[in-house]
């Protein structure tokens, strides 16, 4: 695995293109010895997490030291859960917005391909228990996953049903108002399965051993993006070329930023009430990297057993080390990748959003009003957060394996949307047209450049990039603006007297337009976008 820094200088959303390489839907993890380490990167943008919506109380503890005492809730305000003295916390998959729920609902969802869009017709939702929505405490109703219809759109297994799972999380403490803490969206292609191996999920009070109690969700299946009794909606993957558009309305409490495993991103956001937001966000899917790997322990290199030894609980010796990508575990996967040759052992197409926690470094990215940005890549490991701004530029890490798993390159690819206002916040930069840069360096002195484009409307910067390989790069995104001198007026001149008027009607002037040029500097290249680019001091044109 090659070691190689990127640096981006760019102005902000980052588009994808499509890999064509066949992507699954479902990745199985298979058995291996006991006497082996194996390592498992979990995608938790692949995830639904909770399957059902769910409430619960947490009663303070007896005894100081002691863990406080959970309580389950059928309806907030009643028995056992009205007690003001609570804390609340709650997870709330959202509804289909109808004439009675108006309000943290999905409006709906479309798929489109080749110029062709079809609205979703709704199926119905999955079954489970509902928790009403309490506006007093600004809680949002809990439903279930929902089922959807889009004729003439068949997935991978011939048929056209897909489902959307939308998940607000949150928490009231005493005296206060519910706070939403995480917000996450998916499409997920799927077709029914039936048997007695699956059963409709549901919450519980449960004893662990050590005789505490605690809320836990059973009826779940790692093959189903929804299970019902003797029913599962068996996760498929979508059909090559096709962009899902799904619509939600959503407390304008859900700010900040936004990752996702997306391609070709578009996001709009629409006040629709006091406090209410449209948000629609249109993408293909993205295609992931899965990554294990396992080795007997026998055979185990000393990078393997010192990052084993560094992570496991002291005194253990586990088998199977389950890490999550968002939390870029770059040690680990360091440690691993060489015990496969650097490669994924399967691709997994996922339509996916999630909130994620704001940059550090400016003011301008912690704006906690309003939705700031969105970021997607394809990267197997990222940073879990936004972008940080560092020494005049937005970083972000990622990480990956080199191949796929028929051996050929892995192609990176990397997306920014970010409000204008934001951008031009950070540099302090006027309304003017902004200019974007691109480099990639490798650490052993190679340089390539990653595919490019920018674009800025409606009060978003967008750019994408793509084409750069893996290892673990850090995205830096800079914006800068020419410098436009002022033009000199003509010193005035005498002018015959004419004997009638006459009336000219010049050409209007045209627009000025963006150009890209090839700088070099040693084995480093940039390319740089923008009204009449220049190149950094030092670099060459080409």
């Amino acid at each position: 695995m090659r070691s190689f820094k990127f640096a981006l200088l760019v102005s902000a959303l980052f588009g994808l293109s499509t890999i064509s390489l066949p992507a699954q839907a479902v990745w199985t993890e298979p058995k291996i010895p006991i006497a082996s380490y194996a390592l498992n990167i979990v995608d938790t943008l692949f995830n639904t997490g909770q399957v059902v919506s769910r409430l619960e109380g947490a009663k303070p503890a007896a005894k100081a030291g002691e863990n406080p005492i959970p309580v389950l809730c059928k309806k907030y305000g009643v028995a056992p859960c009205d007690n003001p003295e609570l804390l609340y916390s709650g997870t709330f998959l959202l509804p289909t917005c109808t004439a009675e729920i108006r309000d943290w609902c999905v409006e709906g969802l479309a798929l489109s391909q080749s110029g062709l869009r079809v609205e979703a017709q709704y199926i119905r939702a999955v079954e489970s228990e509902f928790l009403p929505a309490d506006p007093s405490v600004d809680m949002p109703p809990g439903a279930s996953t929902t089922l959807w219809n889009v004729p003439g759109f068949k997935n991978s297994s011939g048929e056209t049903t897909y489902a959307t799972y939308v998940m607000i999380s949150g928490h009231k403490a005493k005296n206060s108002k519910f706070a939403i803490n995480n917000f996450r969206a998916m499409v997920i292609p799927y077709e029914l399965r039936t048997g007695n191996v699956y059963e409709r999920a549901f919450t519980e009070m449960t004893t662990t051993p050590n005789g505490q109690s605690i809320v836990s969700i059973r009826g779940s299946h790692p093959d189903c993006v929804w299970t019902e009794t003797a029913k599962c909606g068996a996760i498929v993957d979508f059909a090559p070329g096709v962009r899902a558009e799904l619509s939600l309305r959503l407390g304008n409490n859900v700010t900040g930023w936004m990752m996702g495993r997306l391609e070709q991103p578009e996001i709009s956001v629409t006040p629709i009430s006091t406090s209410q937001n449209r948000l629609v966000i249109k993408a293909a899917p993205a295609t992931i990297p899965k990554f294990y790997a396992s080795v007997p322990k026998s055979s185990a290199n000393e990078t393997v057993t010192a990052w084993v030894k560094k992570t496991a609980n002291p005194g253990t010796d586990p088998n199977v080390m389950n890490v999550l990508a968002n939390n870029y575990p770059i040690d680990a996967l360091i440690a691993f990748a060489p015990v496969v040759n650097d490669m994924a052992v399967a691709t997994i197409s996922t339509w996916s959003v999630n909130s994620v926690d704001s940059g550090m470094g400016s003011r301008c990215l912690n704006d906690s009003t309003r939705l700031l940005g969105l970021v997607t890549t394809n990267a197997l490991i990222y940073q879990g957060n936004a972008p940080g701004f560092t020494d005049g530029a937005l970083d972000y890490k990622v990480a990956g394996v080199h191949f796929n798993p028929d051996k050929s390159e892995f192609s990176g690819q990397y997306n920014l949307t970010m409000r204008s206002d934001v951008a031009r916040c950070l540099y302090g930069f006027s309304n003017a047209p902004l200019q974007a840069t691109v480099t990639v360096t490798y650490g052993g002195g190679e340089a390539k450049i990653a595919t490019q484009n920018m674009t800025e409307s409606d009060g978003w910067l967008k750019l994408n990039a793509a084409g750069f390989t893996f290892s673990a790069p850090t995205i830096r995104v800079k914006l800068s603006q020419p410098k436009v001198e002022p033009a000199v007026a003509p010193a005035p001149t005498a002018q015959p007297v004419a004997s009638a008027p006459v009336v000219s009607n010049p050409a209007p002037a045209a627009s000025p337009k963006a150009t890209t040029i090839t700088c070099v500097k040693g084995k480093t290249i940039k390319k740089v976008s923008g009204v009449s680019p220049k190149c950094p001091t030092g670099f060459k044109k080409k």
